[in-house]
């Protein structure tokens, strides 16, 4: 049952994503002329915007789901290092010269891969302190491999790993959009299915057995989900960090609830509109420096996480 609280925040929220992307759409220039040009609309504005939807929905929701099953709030794709699985899967790919379709199955299995990974070591780690420093030294550890196969990368295709490293929403085209939305949906659908398990599930493991949750099935779920995300927005986006981590908490900060089904509704507003703004300052910037996607989701998001760490210190 959603509070008035919860619902003035939601609709509010729902509002400002509206704008945010309209303004978006329009590069945030009061210009009209371009919905005249439809070259323009269909290859590069639409694309670009859909992209920012997609992505920050897929990241937030990833985001909430690993900080339930590591019961932790600084979990997240970039921070575990997931994101450096799938990055890696990129750049095997992206050196063996694969099409997008290839570099997309690549981010996905360097993902599950390493998900996996993260979830065998969680069964003797126990303490998720613990754990996060073990994502990061593989993520590190991940990072050195692929400093490997730059050096002996050609010219072309390092130059191309180097620019897709950054982050970028303009790499999508409208025939890549449908895989993007396609990829969203099968996410969407499965964390919906599992809300009320990962609402019981926040609570504890031993809770969430007693009250008949199959604990290990619902591990699985949540990790293949991740993947899938993770690996999508990564073959599409590069490796765009913090908003993972970032939404998540601002959601619990902002709607005051652990009720799964609430929180999701959060990330699928707020995560979109932290990555509409992030790009909309790109955007605005763009006469004056070409900024990468992922440096300017860090300049919002490390400030954030920092604040977290402090609260959760006293």
């Amino acid at each position: 049952m959603r509070t008035v609280h919860q619902k003035y925040w939601i609709v509010s929220g729902a509002a400002l994503l509206l704008l945010l992307a309209f303004l978006h759409l329009m590069s945030w220039e009061w210009d009209f002329s371009f919905l005249k040009d439809d070259v323009i609309l269909r290859s590069i504005r639409i694309p670009r915007t859909f992209s920012a939807l997609f992505c920050g929905i897929l990241l937030a929701v990833s985001g909430l789901l690993l900080q339930i099953l590591f019961s932790n709030p600084l979990a997240g794709p970039s921070i575990l290092g997931i994101s450096s699985g799938a990055s890696l899967g990129v750049a095997i790919a992206i050196i063996l010269g694969v099409n997008t379709f290839g570099i997309s199955t690549a981010s996905f299995i360097g993902a599950l891969s390493y998900s996996i990974l993260l979830l065998l070591v969680g069964r003797f780690v126990k303490s998720t302190t613990s754990l996060l420093l073990v994502g990061i030294m593989l993520s590190s550890f991940t990072n050195a491999f692929i400093e490997i196969l730059q050096v002996y990368a050609q010219e072309a295709k390092l130059k191309y790993f180097t620019l897709w490293g950054m982050g970028s929403l303009q790499q999508v085209n409208g025939t890549e959009l449908a895989s993007f939305f396609l990829a969203l949906l099968v996410v969407l659908l499965f964390t919906l299915y599992i809300h009320r398990d990962l609402t019981v599930f926040a609570q504890g493991e031993e809770f969430a057995s007693y009250l008949g949750v199959n604990v290990s099935r619902l591990r699985w779920l949540i990790i293949i989900i991740t993947s899938l995300a993770v690996a999508v927005t990564t073959a599409y986006c590069g490796p765009v960090s913090f908003v993972g981590i970032a939404v998540p908490n601002l959601v619990r900060i902002v709607l005051k609830t652990a009720n799964s089904k609430i929180l999701i509704i959060g990330c699928l507003i707020f995560g979109p509109v932290l990555l509409l703004l992030c790009d909309g300052l790109i955007l605005l910037l763009d006469n004056y420096f070409i900024l990468p996607i992922n440096s300017m989701t860090a300049l919002f998001g490390v400030p954030f996480i920092i604040w977290i760490i402090f609260k959760q210190a006293r």
